[in-house]
Parts: C-alpha cells; structure tokens; sequence
C-alpha cells in the first residue's frame, strides 16, 4: 500500500483525499469535502479590541488621469477664464465639455467655441453635508447650469453662492464667478461658483474661435498628443487595511508572542510539522491534528546581501552612500529550513557579517523579550550563526 493510500485511510471522514500522483486521466477528482473547517466570525469591534492579531497598513494610491485631447483644451480655456464648448457639424449640436466626437452621428469634432458664461438653473439641491458625510451648518447648494450658448440641456455641475437658499428656483439665470487669474489653474474650480444675475439679459450665443483640436493631415488626432499638450489631474487615494492571519496564523502568532516559540502544524496522516502553519495538509485536506514546537535552530537554503541606501539605490555601489553621506549597513535576508519542521521561514540573518554567510550554515532564532512581542514576525529578532 501506498503512503498516499495509507493517509487517506486515516483521514477523518468529510475530509477531501488526495488524489493518487499516479492516477490516470480518466480518473474521477473526489467529490468536494463536506466537514467545515474550525473559523471564528468576526464583527468589527474585534479589530480594534485586541480580541485578534492583525497586521495594519496604510498606502497611499498615486495617481495621474490623462484628461485627453477635449478636456485638455476645455481645462486651459478655464485657466484663462473662458467657458469653452465644442461644435458638431453633423447635428449642429454645441456640447459642453467639450468632447472628440458627438455621440449622436459618431461624426468627429474639432472646432471649438467660447460661450459668455451666463447660464440657467435647470435643477438644484440644498445639502447640509459634506463630500465626506460631515455635517454643516449651513447648506451648500450644488446647481446644474445650462449654459447659455450651449444646445438645449447641455451644462456643467457647479455650486451657487450670494443667494439665499430659499430664493433659488428653477430657470434662475446665473453667471460665473472667476477666481482671481493668478490663482487659476486650470480646473473646474477656477469658477468658484455661479450667482444670480440682477437683471436677467438675453440668452447669450457661442463665440467661434480660431482654435481646433489638433490633428494630423490625415484627420486623425495627434498621437504625440500626450506628454507635451494633454492635461492630467494628479490625486492621491489612502489606502489603509487590516489583514487577519487566519486560524493557523493566528495561532502561530499567538504561540510566538506569549511563549516565544516557533510552532509547525500535525496534520492526520501525515506526521511532518508544517511551517509556515497551515490549516489543512496541502496533500489530503486534512485538518490540524496538533501543534508542535520546532526550531529554534535551523539551515541557511539560500540568502541574498542588499544595502538600505534609499528607495531604489544600493549602498556601497558605484561609491554611492546613503543620504547621510556613510555608507548603510548591508543586511542578509536567508531562507531558513528550520529544524523539525517541513519549510522554514524568511527572515534576517544577524550577529555576522555578510561574507561569512553561506548556504549550510546553522543559525538559531534569536527571540525578542517578552515585552517587546506583538504578535508578529518581528518577535523573532533575526537568526544568529551558531555550531549545533
């Protein structure tokens, strides 16, 4: 009998068996477990109360949104304080913001017109909160300007200001308030909002300008049309996160803080410790037996010798130095198979220096005291060289 077959005949039953490593193609996979494996439910105060271990981090996702060919003329029109639109000449049609080609025909769109900046409440609200669901004293109050020299339900989003909330009506005529030009910088801001005109004029009409997208002599949109001309909109998303290391990383972690030990998972039918724990054997989908104590010492597999310069630089290299103007201690970071246990873990190597490390070399897990361990990789100080 196989070792394979033996497992299997000593797993729990629920528990998914292995297939043979020799089955044939026609061979039917096993139908999915039924058992559950052993979890914990968890509701939000738990993160914070300490009830698990959790690993926190905080990144930030940088960002540039290339605003294209028409939006890029429409953000410069802004910077100079005119309201820019596009015209089509297959629907007779001026759209605002200004666009490549009209959605209508799919016909392209390359002339570009000034409107006078007036404009016509089409619908509004009053909001007592913030972007960020903040509550406000007084009410802000976002408008849809139809604007004047536009088709017929064309406009912008913008806010309204120097009115009372309850004189604003639908079909109010409004005009733009520019911020001051040196403060200007091409963005939809550069309006910092629309007031009421005290008289209401005649609708006002687009202005043709001497000004196209460009294109190339075959019509096309320029393709260098990027770096050099187009606008981007740089912005920042924090990101922040708590991840939960699991059943079998909770427990591993735990075991690490409260009794600084290095523990490997037993798993029915198979009587090699795992480590990094797992919650079920890779091979049989058998669940955790037992917990066993392994290491502290182990084997060097492989290692690799890099130096903390700075982002992106290496110290020692080319005479470069740190920002400090010393050279940066050169770190070992090793693969280390650790003793009765089948894996090991990457971690540091210390107490040595770098051309004395080599594949072979024993080294023992050097363990922070007591009140210095959270619960996290980090409890092991490093791996320090020693003969046994």
């Amino acid at each position: 009998m196989s070792a394979a077959e033996k497992r299997r005949q000593k797993t729990k039953p629920g528990a998914h068996p292995a297939l043979p490593r020799d089955s044939s193609e026609d061979a039917q996979r096993p139908a999915p477990m039924e058992a559950d494996f052993p979890g914990t439910p968890l509701e939000g105060r738990a993160f914070y109360g300490g009830k698990v271990i959790t690993w926190d981090d905080q990144y930030t996702g940088a960002y540039d949104w290339d605003a294209g060919v028409a939006i890029a003329a429409y953000l410069d029109g802004l910077k100079e304080g005119k309201l820019l639109a596009s015209y089509s000449l297959g629907t007779d049609r001026t759209v605002v913001p200004p666009r490549t080609f009209d959605e209508l025909s799919w016909t392209p769109i390359d002339d570009l017109r000034e409107l006078p900046g007036t404009g016509t409440v089409n619908t509004f609200s009053l909001s007592m909160v913030n972007w960020d669901a903040s509550r406000r004293e007084e009410p802000q109050m976002p408008a849809v300007i139809e604007l004047d020299g536009a088709s017929p339900g064309m406009g912008i989003l913008h806010m309204l200001d120097e009115v009372e909330p309850d004189d604003v009506e639908i079909g109010m005529k409004v005009e733009a308030v520019w911020k001051p030009a040196g403060e200007r910088r091409g963005a939809i801001t550069d309006i910092l909002y629309f007031r009421p005109l005290a008289q209401g004029p005649e609708k006002g009409s687009s202005k043709r300008m001497n000004k196209t997208l460009p294109r190339d002599v075959a019509g096309n949109f320029r393709r260098d049309f990027r770096t050099s001309d187009a606008r981007s909109q740089h912005g920042d998303i924090p990101i922040g996160h708590k991840y939960t290391m699991g059943v079998a990383g909770e427990e591993f972690f735990q075991r690490l803080r409260d009794q600084g030990e290095i523990s490997a998972t037993l798993h029915q039918g198979n009587d090699t410790p795992s480590l990094p724990p797992r919650l079920f054997d890779t091979d049989t989908f058998a669940p955790i037996d037992k917990w066993v104590k392994v290491g502290p010492g182990g084997t060097v597999e492989t290692f690799t010798v890099y130096g903390e310069a700075g982002m992106g630089r290496v110290s020692g290299e080319d005479g470069e130095d740190g920002d400090d103007g010393e050279d940066k201690e050169q770190r070992i970071l090793a693969m280390i198979r650790v003793d009765g246990a089948n894996g090991g873990l990457v971690h540091w190597i210390g107490g040595c220096d770098a051309d004395e490390v080599e594949i072979g070399m024993r080294v023992r897990a050097v363990i922070e005291p007591q009140n210095k361990r959270i619960g996290a990789l980090s409890d092991i100080r490093h791996f320090a060289p020693f003969s046994g």
